[in-house]
């Protein structure tokens, strides 16, 4: 039997933090993680791009809920995944589809990641772009 509250208890909501690998600062991270169980009973874990992409294993993950050691995971908070440098092989990229089309809620959402992009901040910059 499964107590509450515990890591087996399916009724636990999940955020994923998405880190880069080998990530040691985890300081502030440890803190977001307190402070989203203590007041709202979340749990968190921390997961990469090569995690994620084990986890989906070829699977079509449209619309599908995004399931990581077991856990549903409800909202993916990209602490990396903002840089080139952060998808190093397929594997990485494979890893970013899977979230993007589970039904994990992204925050932030991949409207927001292009906007904070410089390709596409110069772009808005130039004159007509946005008047």
């Amino acid at each position: 039997e499964t107590k509450k509250g515990t890591l087996d208890d399916k009724t636990v909501t999940w955020v994923a933090m998405l880190v880069q690998e080998g990530e040691a600062n985890a300081a502030d991270q440890r803190l977001l993680e307190f402070t989203l169980l203590k007041r709202h009973g979340f749990r968190m874990m921390r997961v990469t791009l090569r995690q994620v992409a084990e986890a989906c294993q070829q699977q079509d993950m449209s619309g599908k809920p995004l399931i990581i050691d077991g856990r549903h995971v409800a909202l993916v908070y990209f602490r990396a995944g903002y840089t080139p440098r952060d998808y190093t092989s397929d594997i990485d990229w494979k890893g970013y589809e899977c979230i993007e089309l589970s039904r994990a809620i992204k925050c932030p959402c991949i409207s927001y990641h292009l906007a904070g992009t410089k390709k596409v901040q110069q772009k808005l910059c130039e004159p007509g772009e946005v008047e």
